[in-house]
């Protein structure tokens, strides 16, 4: 048995931070199981660990907010802790939020999900209109505090913390609504906390900082519904995961391939540009993962919660935020476009197919989100199938000095153009023409200052 030989830290979402034990030969697998069993995990596929790049100490989980990088399964932790000094340090988070919390098997998950989200939006990190936030943060204190008392004098929440920058007027008007959630059970007035969460814009949306080619910031969101690009807050441009045929990036240019529209001959692409390769690998790796778990993997729905608890919260929606249910939400952002966005994906060469293998995968519908949907982006396929894909359990290591481009792609069962196409029009996008697959260029136009690159010398990995 190999001694263990590294030390991880991991912070948990109610703050405290567990020490494990494990080998650097170990795979990442082996820190994740150790974790989940010393929680008592059982819907374990919703959470991970979070690796911090920073080795002092471990602050604000908000590190690593705009370039995610999630603990691998099935590397082997020695190739993932490279430039990291030891201890180890991780945080433990959850990864993948479905659309419907009230889907969720059990009362733990959902109280990981509710620790998660009020983490995220006291410190910023998932930002909300401050009537939801008032609505939120009085469900928490229901959660925490109970039934409120009426011998408590006004000011008792003045050294609580809700949000960034919270004032004594938002305080008050928590306190205000405190009351009106008497007689919800913690576990009930935190299922109010995240149904009231899941209508929030950036619910469940995985934030990566990038660049168009004309260096304008702009944020990728990954979700469970597809891929959104984000402008100073709003949504700009969105692809549904059935639109999306395949993913790619070399070195820090990221590539979205799209579905061609009915009739069209030409294939679509857009390009990122991200800080630096390893933050474009980060990416790409995220949305392999959120495309694999959102197309494969379905968690059953159970409508076993107390009704007057769900009417409860409806109603105090509709008081305080001024919506109903889901159906009747009115302004989806990602219908809502930047005027005068420009943008400049370069042109890419078609090559044949001897050059870049890839491996087909299915091409599925998005689930039901309510927050991320609208006739325009909803798709009419037939009822999904379980899917034939899984991770690849072989992903090589990077190195960011090599010439190296990974490739992620899905197959297109036919060219009809999908009820989801939400391709923008103000979105300026690029063709290139040729026989047989469309796939993208390898010379030294992909990468950033890498002087000239011959095909021989590129290392492909696809799947």
């Amino acid at each position: 048995m190999p001694k263990p030989d590294l030390l991880c830290l991991v912070q948990l979402l109610d703050g405290t931070i567990k020490t494990f034990t494990v080998s650097k030969q170990d795979e990442g697998m082996v820190l994740l199981d150790l974790v989940f069993d010393h929680l008592g995990l059982q819907e374990r596929q919703l959470f991970s660990l979070q690796i911090r790049e920073s080795g002092t100490a471990i602050p604000s989980s908000s590190a690593n907010t705009y370039s995610p990088r999630w603990l691998e399964p099935e590397k082997p932790l020695k190739k993932q802790i490279k430039g990291l000094m030891s201890p180890f340090y991780l945080n433990f988070r959850v990864r993948f939020f479905i659309s419907d919390p009230n889907s969720l098997q059990h009362e733990q998950t959902r109280h990981l999900y509710f620790l998660q989200i009020r983490s995220d939006v006291r410190e910023g990190r998932l930002q909300c209109p401050l009537s939801a936030a008032v609505v939120l943060a009085s469900y928490a204190v229901q959660s925490e505090m109970g039934d409120h008392c009426p011998s408590r004098l006004p000011g008792y929440l003045s050294k609580s913390y809700f949000i960034p920058k919270q004032d004594e007027d938002f305080l008050s008007k928590v306190e205000d609504l405190h009351p009106q959630h008497k007689g919800l059970k913690q576990s009930e007035a935190e299922l109010c906390f995240l149904n009231t969460a899941r209508t929030l814009e950036l619910y469940g949306v995985e934030l990566h900082a990038a660049m168009d080619v004309n260096n304008l910031p702009l944020m990728v969101g990954l979700a469970s519904s597809g891929v959104a690009i984000f402008c100073n807050t709003v949504c700009s441009s969105f692809f549904p995961w059935g639109n999306i045929i395949k993913i790619s990036f070399k070195r820090k240019r990221f590539l979205i391939h799209l579905k061609r529209k009915h009739g069209e001959t030409q294939d679509c692409e857009v390009a990122l540009v991200l800080p630096c390769p390893r933050t474009c690998k980060n990416l790409w790796r995220s949305s392999v993962d959120h495309h694999s778990f959102f197309s494969s993997s379905r968690i059953a729905r159970s409508p076993k919660h107390n009704n007057s608890t769900v009417q409860n919260y409806k109603k105090l929606i509709t008081q305080h935020l001024g919506i109903g249910n889901s159906k009747t939400e009115t302004g989806p952002v990602c219908q809502r476009v930047v005027g005068g966005m420009v943008w400049n994906p370069v042109l890419r060469r078609s090559l044949s197919s001897e050059h870049l293998e890839t491996k087909s995968l299915p091409s599925r519908s998005p689930p039901s989100t309510p927050n991320w949907r609208s006739p325009r982006v909803r798709h009419g396929l037939s009822k999904p199938r379980p899917s034939s894909m899984e991770l690849s359990t072989d992903l090589k290591d990077l190195s960011e000095g090599e010439d190296v481009f990974y490739t992620y792609r899905a197959s297109v069962s036919s060219n009809k153009d999908s009820d989801g196409d939400a391709s923008p029009h103000n979105l300026s996008v690029s063709y290139s023409e040729g026989t047989g697959e469309s796939l993208l260029q390898t010379d030294d136009s992909i990468g950033e200052d890498d002087g000239t690159h011959h095909k021989d010398k590129v290392f492909y990995l696809t799947y």
